[in-house]
């Protein structure tokens, strides 16, 4: 069963109608909506990544792929070798791991 089949083309007209009151009076509209249409504005009102990744020189580019390249090789490190340094045992001291030396 599709987890979205609550949505239909009446949720849409109905969320726009609430959208459009909303622009006129944010008050006209629960809190919930005001929230989440304040969201809304704030995210549509942002560049989009590829927009501003285009505009960077390749240099800036380059240095942001190597950043997010590092930050995907310490979480992986984290996930493969971090259980070996971890102290889950409050009663007994855990054996000496070496994960360096394989």
């Amino acid at each position: 069963m599709d987890r979205l089949t609550y949505l239909n083309n009446g949720t849409a007209s109905y969320i726009n109608s609430l959208y459009e009151a909303y622009q006129h009076d944010p008050g006209s509209v629960e809190f919930g909506w005001q929230k989440f249409f304040e969201g809304f504005d704030f995210g549509s009102h942002g560049e989009p990544l590829y927009t501003t990744m285009k505009q960077a020189s390749s240099v800036e580019v380059f240095a942001a792929v190597i950043k997010e390249i590092n930050v995907l090789n310490l979480i992986d490190a984290y996930r493969t070798r971090g259980h070996l340094f971890a102290k889950t045992n409050p009663v007994r001291e855990r054996r000496k791991h070496y994960p360096e030396k394989n």
